[in-house]
C-alpha cells in the first residue's frame, strides 16, 4: 500500500488535467466536496455516500468530470479510522486503474450534476469529538 500511496503522489504532481481526489460519492457524482467529506458524511449517518470519486480537474472546486468511482461498505459502528483506511485502499485501486485508462486513452468523463452536493467547511472541534464518541 506505501508503494501505491507514493505513485498516487508522484502522478498528481505530473499528470496535469487529472485530480486523484479522494471523495464521497452519490451515484453519480460526489454528494460532499471538500477535503473532510468522509467526515461530514458519517457524521450526517449517510453511510451510503461513503465512497471514492476520480475526477478530471476544471476550475471549480471537486467539480470536474467523473471517471471512476466506488464505494466502501460503512456500518453504524465503525469508526471512522476503520472507514479512512477502507477508502485509502480503494482509492489507490481506483488511481491505479485511472492511470492505466488514461494511458490508453479510455478514461471516461461523465459530467456531474451539481444539483443539492454540496462544499463542506473543516468540521469543528465539538463535531469531531462528536462523531469520534458516537462510533466508540
Amino acid at each position: 500500500m506505501w508503494r501505491r500511496a507514493r505513485l498516487i503522489c508522484a502522478t498528481k504532481r505530473s499528470s496535469p488535467g487529472y485530480v486523484f481526489c479522494t471523495t464521497i460519492l452519490a451515484y453519480p457524482r460526489p454528494a460532499y466536496r471538500n477535503v473532510h467529506c468522509d467526515f461530514w458524511a458519517l457524521y450526517r449517518r449517510d453511510f451510503e455516500n461513503v465512497g471514492v470519486s476520480i475526477i478530471h480537474l476544471d476550475p471549480g472546486i471537486d467539480s470536474g468530470d467523473v471517471a471512476l468511482q466506488g464505494r466502501v461498505e460503512v456500518s453504524a459502528g465503525d469508526s471512522i479510522f476503520k472507514v479512512k483506511a477502507r477508502l485509502a485502499q480503494l482509492a489507490a485501486d481506483l488511481a491505479l486503474e485511472a492511470l492505466a485508462q488514461a494511458r490508453e486513452g479510455t478514461l471516461p468523463r461523465q459530467p456531474q450534476d451539481s444539483g443539492d452536493s454540496g462544499f463542506y467547511r473543516t468540521p469543528t472541534a465539538r463535531q469531531l469529538m462528536e462523531l469520534f464518541l458516537r462510533s466508540r
